[in-house]
C-alpha cells in the first residue's frame, strides 16, 4: 500500500491482493519509519479498514496513526473490477466558521502495460519473502 498526502488530500494506492486481504481481514496496514534525532526512530502507521458501523467513509488521525475507514458499500465499490477506486469528498465548517474541504482517494494500483506477469503487482516480488 502506498500513501500520498498533499494539503488536505490523502491518496491510498492498493494492489488487488491487498483489496482481497482487506475483504478477509477487514484491515490492511503499513508503516514508514524514519531515524530520530535521539538515536531512536519515528513511525507513521497508515491503514485502511472496513467499518460495518458507518454509512460514510472518513479519515481518522490519532497521533502517528492515520486510518481510512470505509463503509461496506464503499468497499464493494472498491472491489468492483469495473471501478478504479473510491473517492471521499468532504466539506465542513470549522470552529472558526471557515469552510474547509478534504478528499481521500483509495485506488487500485495497476501493473504497467508492458508487464509480462500481470498476476504480479509492482512492489510484490514473489521471490522476496514477507515477514
Amino acid at each position: 500500500m502506498k500513501l500520498r498526502i498533499k494539503d488536505n488530500s490523502f491518496r491510498f494506492r492498493v494492489t488487488l491482493s491487498e483489496v482481497d486481504v482487506l475483504r478477509e481481514a477487514r484491515r490492511i496496514e503499513a508503516a514508514a519509519s524514519f531515524p530520530g534525532t535521539d538515536g531512536g526512530s519515528s513511525t507513521l502507521t497508515y491503514a485502511v479498514e472496513i467499518d460495518e458501523e458507518i454509512g460514510e467513509g472518513r479519515i481518522e488521525i490519532t497521533g502517528s496513526k492515520l486510518t481510512l475507514r470505509l463503509s461496506p458499500e464503499e468497499y464493494r465499490e472498491l472491489a468492483d473490477p469495473s471501478r478504479e477506486g473510491v473517492y471521499l469528498r468532504r466539506e465542513w465548517i470549522d470552529a472558526r466558521g471557515a469552510a474547509r474541504r478534504s478528499i481521500a482517494f483509495i485506488e487500485k494500483d495497476r501493473p504497467g502495460s508492458s508487464c509480462d506477469k500481470p498476476e504480479y503487482w509492482i512492489y510484490e516480488d514473489p521471490s522476496v519473502s514477507k515477514s
